[in-house]
């Protein structure tokens, strides 16, 4: 795996930038109705776009452009009741208004893969990062437990790639 803050012989618009990110933890909601970010602590490919080491939440973009994100996460429910559950995007520290998505999920054990892809216009040295919240503590992005022939699971997922220049 190559690892690299900006790729080798990078020229805007002349490079394709692109991250790979997962997290191998559970995460948890302590408190309903709260904001938290989701945290990636592995890299698994990368060239140009990083994640901050402090702040494993935050996904650095080196160039100005238009980006293209996928999402993914496995929630699982611990408890028989109904649950909210809402992931929406953070840009450099601020809340996108009108990208929330909201899921239920139901069931104890129960498990709901979240897939989201979007686009968005980011200025160099800009982050982003997802947030989810819930209206119960008994919620959690899980990691699968291996079994023969399954491997693990990561509780979230994200890649990025940089699709264009922004427009002029």
């Amino acid at each position: 795996m190559r690892v690299t803050k900006y790729p080798s012989g990078f020229a805007a618009g002349n490079s394709v930038l692109y991250g790979a990110f997962s997290d191998t933890t559970s995460q948890n909601i302590a408190v309903a109705n709260t904001p938290y970010v989701i945290t990636m602590n592995t890299t698994d490919l990368v060239d140009g776009i990083y994640r901050d080491l402090t702040h494993t939440s935050r996904i650095y973009c080196p160039a100005s452009g238009i980006y293209n994100f996928q999402f993914s996460a496995q929630v699982t429910s611990t408890s028989a009741s109904s649950k909210q559950v809402y992931f929406w995007i953070n840009k450099n520290g601020t809340d996108i208004d009108y990208s929330s998505r909201v899921f239920t999920v139901s069931g104890s054990s129960a498990s709901l893969a979240v897939n989201w892809n979007f686009n968005i216009d980011l200025n160099a040295g800009q982050y982003v990062a997802i947030m989810w919240a819930s209206d119960s503590t008994n919620v959690q992005l899980s990691v699968s437990t291996p079994g023969s022939p399954i491997p693990i699971s990561s509780s979230a997922v994200m890649a990025c790639t940089r699709l264009s220049s922004l427009p002029m």
